[in-house]
């Protein structure tokens, strides 16, 4: 049976953003396919060195308009109003164009909330293809066969990579069945098995379901010497790794160390992995590892341990269970840890290790007392931290003007403007502010600045989360608004350059 910690870690993160969604409309109540919490506002920023490509970038005023997801559904689909849906931007028939693949899942209900439930979470995958007009088509039955595609689960986490080697994009997904239910003894409730949606060539796809049941929360890519693999870990068992070989997936999790369910991340290479320790540590996603992959296997190369202590703490669902606690600047921060994480290019020649860090922060603190969930709702701490790949120490912060008071879940640590040097974008959710997309751009100094709000356009919709890609190819990237509303058409910004650039 797993820790009760990890129960009341994970649950935390949760169950707080659900307690903030049921004030804002039922319509968006459901668990979230990711961590963090905190609310939303703008803030002052700096301006951004010349020569600055991604500044020089505009939006046209008159968006696309895309289909409405949840119009495509089978009735039997459509058991709520709407759900956060996980969009990943791919090429999915090699024409140039990004196509969206989008996964929608449905909570309980509110009535439901934290009671038992058997069937399979609710849930459709749907394709559209993006046309050479820039105009997307549903297309379901062209790459699956079928209208219906089903994962039976919720989805937390997606990565993209060729696994099969057919020269096509693949989707590797971590899936639970953590949709609001109760979350039994060991767990077995929130289980589901890991997913895979794999090319056949041609632009045809299945979904592949891999290995046993877990409550699986991470997944990666990891490059191998004749491809990749797909990495996923869970909280409650050690990880799973599957490589697609001969027409079959072949099960080497032996090959690989234990990483952690909340968040792990490989390098480009394959050759190295950082990794959170709450798998060794049970409730300590505070502390990270490093492993190496030499002739012999994958080696622990390095630790860099947070020390805390668990104390008593009641769940959303009034149940007493243990969390970890780190103290901070005489200051207790509770479930601690990173949930997200990335390898960023500070310099083409200097990688570095960043993490999104969250926490609850409990001020005066009383030792020997418990801790509840409904005492400190609003009181979150995340920030970008950053550590040397070399032997993990932290690094002063690289971020100018960082908004930590957001609610963002994603990262993405990668070159937006081209220029050689590592950027990040963070997506912040359920928010209706102009920071609906956050760029952090390099300075190629060291650090990485905000990128003035302004010139993204304002979110259209209460509670509009976000996709910053580049859809046509061009070199730019446009700017994809979707709302958790099931009525709502997702936006599509292209992005142009000013005219002279």
């Amino acid at each position: 049976m797993p820790s009760r910690n990890y129960e009341a870690n994970h649950s935390l993160y949760h169950k707080e953003q659900n307690s903030q969604l049921t004030r804002i409309a039922w319509t968006a109540l459901l668990m979230l396919h990711g961590c963090g919490g905190g609310g939303g506002s703008s803030i002052d920023t700096v301006p951004i060195p010349d020569p600055t490509p991604i500044v020089k970038t505009t939006f046209g005023s008159t968006p696309l308009e895309l289909p409405i997801f949840q119009d495509y559904f089978l009735p039997a689909e459509k058991k709520c109003a709407g759900s956060l849906p996980m969009v990943s931007a791919v090429d999915l028939n090699n024409d140039g164009r990004k196509d969206l693949v989008v996964h929608m899942w449905c909570g309980v209900g509110e009535t439901n909330m934290g009671k038992p439930k058997s069937e399979p979470t609710d849930d459709a995958l749907t394709v559209f293809l993006q046309k050479s007009n820039g105009t997307f088509e549903y297309a379901n039955e062209q790459v699956f066969g079928t209208k219906s595609v089903r994962f039976y689960a919720s989805s937390r986490k997606v990565v993209i990579a060729d696994f099969n080697n057919d020269g096509y994009q693949d989707l590797a997904y971590a899936v639970n069945q953590e949709d609001g239910r109760e979350v039994n003894q060991d767990s077995s409730s929130q289980f589901a098995k890991s997913v895979v949606v794999l090319s056949q060539a041609n632009g045809k796809y299945t979904v592949d379901t891999l290995g046993t049941p877990n409550w699986f929360h991470s997944v990666e890519a990891i490059k191998t010497n004749t491809g990749f693999d797909a990495v996923f870990a869970g909280f409650t068992g050690p990880k799973q790794a599957f490589r697609f070989v001969n027409g079959a997936w072949l099960d080497v999790s032996d090959q690989y160390p234990n990483v952690s369910a909340s968040t792990f991340r490989s390098s480009p290479d394959g050759k190295t992995v950082v990794t959170t320790t709450d798998n060794a540590y049970p409730g300590n996603s505070a502390s990270l590892a490093k492993y190496e992959l030499s002739n012999t296997g994958w080696s622990k190369t390095l630790e860099q341990l947070v020390n805390g202590s668990y104390i008593p703490y009641l769940g959303w669902n009034n149940s007493l269970s243990s969390v970890f606690a780190v103290a901070v600047d005489n200051k207790i921060h509770i479930a601690a840890g990173y949930d997200e994480s990335c390898f960023l290019n500070l310099t083409p020649t200097n990688t570095v290790f960043v993490g999104k860090y969250s926490a609850n922060v409990v001020s005066n603190y009383v030792n020997g007392t418990t801790i509840a969930q409904r005492d400190f709702q609003n009181q979150n701490n995340l920030t970008l931290k950053s550590f040397k790949l070399a032997d993990l120490t932290p690094m002063p912060s690289i971020i100018e003007n960082e908004v930590t008071d957001t609610n963002y879940i994603y990262i993405k640590c990668s070159d937006i403007n081209n220029d050689g040097y590592g950027d990040i974008v963070v997506y912040p959710q359920w928010q209706n502010t102009q920071d609906s997309v956050i760029v952090y751009l390099n300075n190629k100094q060291g650090k990485l600045a905000k990128v003035d709000s302004s010139i993204f356009p304002v979110a259209p919709y209460i509670n509009t989360t976000s996709l910053y890609e580049d859809f046509d190819n061009d070199g730019i990237p446009d700017l994809l608004y979707w709302s958790v509303s099931a009525n709502h058409k997702p936006l599509l910004y292209k992005g142009n350059k000013l005219l002279g650039q």
